[in-house]
């Protein structure tokens, strides 16, 4: 557990918080983090604390206490200059349906974000590049693009995986130096309880602008979407690429949500209480450039060749522990 104990005890009776192994991302009560240990060889899933093979998860602790387990991708290895988009899937290690109260995800240095997908009957298999390269996108569970970040969620509530999905995970990894890189594994732990513990699901928020175009020299986009139902907004945050130089957001009644300058590992906002946001608000984001290529960069996968202006977050309650994603 004192993986999971790092920035503070009791966090699941609050807010959710998205914290990185540098401490909370903001002045709201903390989450707990850690360093959960690394498995290697083809992958391997394990009960936390108790170590298990693949698809093993720890007998209960407690009647009604969360059960913890761990996923491990396998290491990989990454060219001079190379960028590289690694999944790898693995069956179902709980099979049935549960909440998420926490989890965990520790990526190595040089990783520029992380993603774990729910998808329906997949099978525990060798890593791979990614089918979609930097653009895979299906139903998340987690997402991350600090090197060691918690989501947590308040009393009774729960990120939802069917006993009938399996877990796709990512890891997009940039190697700047001049000399091959050794990526030691990336690990992701989730600490559940059975799906009927919580009363409401939570879900992410996924706005993108794919209609991005970013001339040479400074400039910004800027895009909007209203919300049709009522939502608790409990995590906010920005995904750019290395030519953006600031994020900003707001809700239609005039409220800031969230704004960065760094398009590279930016810090969650956590709001406790949640940001209550009423159906028919819009949502706005701008990124800000600064494009020196020379070119006119267009939405895609590279972190250093095109650009990306998304707005990214966790709510609740979503019925069917459906996430809101929307491309404009």
């Amino acid at each position: 557990m004192d993986a999971f104990m790092r920035c503070a005890v009791g966090l699941l009776s609050l807010g959710a918080v998205a914290c990185s192994s540098s401490g909370p991302s903001t002045s709201h009560p903390s989450g707990m983090t850690g360093g959960a240990s690394a498995g290697g060889g083809s992958g391997s899933a394990a009960g936390m604390p108790a170590a298990g093979g693949i698809g093993s998860a720890a007998a209960m602790p407690a009647a009604g206490a969360p059960t913890e387990v761990q996923l491990a991708m396998t290491a990989f290895a990454v060219p001079a200059g190379g960028e590289v988009f690694k999944c790898q899937d693995f069956d179902n290690p709980i099979g049935k349906d549960i909440a998420l109260v926490s989890s965990e995800s520790i990526m190595p240095k040089g990783s520029h974000h992380f993603a774990a997908f729910r998808m329906n009957n997949l099978v525990t298999a060798p890593m791979q590049d990614c089918p979609s390269g930097g653009l895979e996108a299906h139903e998340f569970i987690h997402a991350s693009q600090q090197l060691d970040q918690v989501t947590a969620y308040p009393a009774n509530v729960g990120r939802y995986l069917p006993a009938s999905d399996g877990l796709r995970l990512m890891v997009h990894y940039l190697n700047a130096a001049g000399t091959p890189a050794h990526v030691d594994p990336t690990t992701f732990s989730m600490r559940y309880v059975d799906a009927d513990k919580v009363q409401y699901k939570a879900a992410g928020v996924f706005l993108n602008n794919v209609g991005i175009s970013v001339p040479p020299g400074q400039s910004s986009v800027k895009k909007s979407w209203v919300l049709p139902s009522d939502i608790h907004l409990l995590v906010a945050v920005s995904h750019m690429h290395e030519h953006a130089v600031g994020f900003t957001s707001n809700a239609g009644d005039g409220r800031m949500i969230y704004q960065t300058t760094l398009w590279n590992e930016p810090q969650a906002t956590s709001f406790d209480p949640p940001m209550d946001i009423a159906s028919g608000t819009s949502i706005a984001w701008t990124c800000n450039f600064q494009n020196d290529t020379g070119q006119t960069l267009v939405f895609g996968q590279s972190a250093s060749k095109n650009e990306m202006c998304i707005f990214n977050g966790v709510y609740y309650p979503s019925p069917d522990g459906a996430s809101i994603v929307q491309n404009l």
